[in-house]
């Protein structure tokens, strides 16, 4: 999925969240949390690549929901973006995986390493076609999960910016220090998709991520 990055190490035993966006949804990325671009690395990878339990399950036929099926597996394939952002307080270092799906081949970086980001920024797009992305947090960042943020649990997408996770707690007290719980930050998505309302977040004494989960997804 990182391409064997040397921050991959970083989220060994971390926390992954997985979703997807239909072709028809809004296709631009928005950054998930106030902080600093740390890397950006553009992976070239494989078009249309499935694997055959997912492809060819139907007798009559290639499943054309295969890619839906198979997103674990397209992460670590297909042509996709990883942005590295180091987040201040409880969040730290997290990474944003923007990955192409099926016929979708371009994934537009608009940030560069070192450029300051603040949520809700842009900081790129795919083009054509639905794709699907993760985010990336290191085990010391506990998260609570927003029930809605799964499959199964709405049939309405996340709304733009919606939450996603709670950021609770951290055992990491010397790298990103420690904070009271009622000082927690709070995740929000960026989902991309039909939901129309804007939750704006009063940011007082929170520190607040956004995440950029398309809708409903899975947390590995």
């Amino acid at each position: 999925m990182l391409d064997n990055e040397e921050e991959a190490e970083q989220f060994v035993k971390g926390t992954i969240y997985q979703a997807f966006l239909s072709a028809t949804s809004y296709h631009r990325w928005h950054s998930p949390v106030n902080g600093t671009i740390k890397k950006v690395k553009l992976i070239n990878g494989a078009m249309f690549s499935d694997p055959t339990i997912t492809g060819f399950m139907k007798p009559d036929g290639p499943d054309p929901v295969a890619p839906d099926r198979a997103q674990g597996y397209i992460t670590n394939v297909a042509t996709r973006a990883l942005i590295f952002i180091e987040a201040p307080g409880l969040v730290g270092l997290m990474c944003v995986v923007e990955v192409g799906m099926a016929d979708v081949s371009t994934c537009e970086v608009t940030v560069d390493q070192g450029d300051t980001v603040s949520k809700g920024q842009e900081i790129g797009m795919s083009h054509h076609g639905g794709s699907t992305h993760c985010l990336l947090f290191r085990e010391v960042v506990n998260l609570t999960w927003v029930t809605n943020s799964f499959t199964g649990v709405s049939s309405q997408n996340v709304p733009l910016r919606g939450d996603l996770p709670h950021v609770t707690s951290t055992s990491d007290t010397q790298e990103v220090g420690h904070r009271p719980m009622e000082d927690a930050s709070h995740d929000h998505s960026h989902g991309y998709h039909r939901g129309s309302s804007f939750h704006e977040f009063q940011e007082t004494r929170h520190g607040g991520v956004y995440g950029n989960g398309y809708g409903r997804g899975a947390v590995w």
